[in-house]
Formats: structure tokens, sequence, C-alpha cells
């Protein structure tokens, strides 16, 4: 899967296992140099890496290639970037990974009053950061937005400021 807002091509283990049979030994990998995380926040697992030459439509080039116990195989924006993989962000399917839930139906119409389409509004109070004495801030860059949702994040993100949920700064 081509994913315009990671950074990093990564496959999981049995992949890796599959498609490289000569060198599928974990002990050949690299040690890992990066903590990844998934676009919902969860730790990715990773084993290592190795320095492979992939091609796509008679192109080819050099990558990094993570290895994950598990997930999705995923080829980050600068591979694509390698291989000239441009895509059409509405010519792309959007990649829902979501769980159905029923214990929800339950719960929404125990408390219908707070699941409502109304964003609800906290008045008179005001946010008291706790700061330990001698902490040091840590900056953590964000991770790019993918193409295929950006406009629709504009979108959005106009209507949370006109609806007064958030402010330009």
């Amino acid at each position: 899967m081509a994913d315009s807002g990671s950074p990093w091509a990564i496959v999981t283990s049995n992949y890796f296992k599959q498609k490289f049979k000569d060198v599928w030994r974990i002990s050949y990998l690299v040690l890992p140099d990066i903590i990844a995380e998934g676009f919902d926040g969860t730790a990715i697992d990773i084993k290592g890496y190795v320095d492979t030459e992939v091609g796509f439509k008679g192109r080819l080039a050099n990558i990094k290639l993570y290895v994950a116990e598990k997930g999705v195989n995923v080829l980050g924006w600068r591979d694509q970037a390698k291989l000239a993989i441009i895509l059409n962000p509405r010519a792309c399917e959007p990649v829902m990974v979501i769980e159905e839930i029923n214990e929800m139906d339950g719960i929404v119409s125990k408390f219908p009053h707070v699941f409502t389409d109304v964003l609800g509004k906290l008045r008179n109070y005001s946010h008291k950061i706790k700061l330990k004495s001698g902490a040091r801030p840590v900056v953590q860059k964000l991770r790019n937005v993918p193409i295929g949702v950006r406009d629709e994040l504009k979108i959005i993100l106009a209507e949370m400021v006109k609806d007064d949920v958030i402010e330009e700064i």
C-alpha cells in the first residue's frame, strides 16, 4: 500500500520471508534506527531493516526496507518519490482500519443527550498546565498529512475555527 503520510517503507516479517527467501533470517537485518508508530499512535515493532533495490514500471531505486513483526505493508512517500509514483488522491480508495464495536450501541441509546451532532462547549473553565520544575520540553516533528486527506482537513479545520472550537495562532 502506498502511504503518502508515511516516511518509511515497512513490510511484515512474513512478507519479508516470502519475498526475500535468500536473506529472510531476522539476524541478517540491521538494527532499527527508527521508532515507528502507526497512524493511530500504536507502536510498530520494527525488527530491523535491509538496504535493497526495488523496481516499479522499469524504474529502480535503493530504499531502506524496514521489517515489522506484523501490520500492513507500506511504501512511504520518500520511496514513492524515488520510484516516481504519483498518486491521484481522487483515484485512490480510502483505507479504513476500523473494527465494529457493538457495545457502543448500548451506550449511545443509554445516553442520547451526549451523543448528538451538536458540539458541546465547556464554559467558565481555565485549564492550568502542570509542569515539573526542571523538566525539559520535548518537541516532536508532526507527521505529514497524507495527500488524499489534505483538502478535507483544510475544510474541517476552517469549520472548527468558524465554530470557535480552535483558533489560529
